[in-house]
C-alpha cells in the first residue's frame, strides 16, 4: 500500500509539473500574440519603387533620343494610354499593399 501512494504522488507531481510547463507556455503564446505587433515586410512599396525607376529610365532614354522625339507627336494616344495603365497599376499595388496590412 505504501509503495502505491509514493507512486501516485510521483506521477501527480509528473502531471503537476507538465500543466505548469503547458500553461505556461500558452500565456506566452498569448502574450506574444496579442501584445506584440507582427512584422510585416512591405514587398509591393520595393517593387512599385523599382517600376517607377524603372519608367523613369525608359522616359530619359526616348527623351534622350531624337528619333524617339519624333515619334512621340505621333504616338500621344498610346502615351496616354500607358501613363492610364502605369495609373491602374499603382492603384492595385496601393489597394493590395492595405489589404495585407
Amino acid at each position: 500500500m505504501n509503495i502505491f501512494l509514493s507512486t501516485t504522488k510521483y506521477i501527480f507531481q509528473a502531471f503537476l509539473f507538465l500543466a505548469v510547463i503547458y500553461g505556461a507556455h500558452s500565456s506566452w503564446v498569448y502574450i506574444r500574440d496579442s501584445m506584440t505587433p507582427r512584422r510585416t515586410r512591405h514587398l509591393y512599396d520595393s517593387q512599385v519603387q523599382k517600376y517607377k525607376d524603372i519608367l523613369k529610365e525608359l522616359q530619359e532614354q526616348q527623351i534622350s533620343d531624337p528619333i524617339q522625339i519624333q515619334n512621340q507627336t505621333e504616338n500621344q494616344h498610346i502615351d496616354h494610354d500607358s501613363e492610364r495603365m502605369e495609373q491602374d497599376l499603382e492603384d492595385f499595388m496601393r489597394r493590395d499593399i492595405l489589404t495585407s496590412l
